[in-house]
């Protein structure tokens, strides 16, 4: 499992937690506490996905813009 796929899955989870505990009336300084990490949570996993490195990206040549790679940029303003 990548290094993204798994921050996700955490996050994910911890989140789910959260709710569930939220629900069943756990003590709320675990609430809280729960509340006060999630963001570095959300942070630690946007730092992990972007430094992944598994898809590799291709290099742009001159004049090129970021975009879609499966549209061609003739057609991009036409639906």
């Amino acid at each position: 499992m990548k290094k993204s796929s798994r921050a996700s899955l955490i996050v994910t989870v911890y989140l789910v937690a959260y709710y569930i505990m939220a629900h069943m009336g756990v003590p709320e300084n675990l609430l809280l506490a729960m509340f006060a990490l999630w963001p570095i949570m959300v942070i630690w996993m946007v730092i992990t996905v972007l430094k992944d490195t598994s898809h590799p990206v291709q290099e742009l040549k001159e004049n090129e813009e970021w975009g879609y790679l499966n549209k061609d940029k003739r057609t991009l303003g036409t639906f």
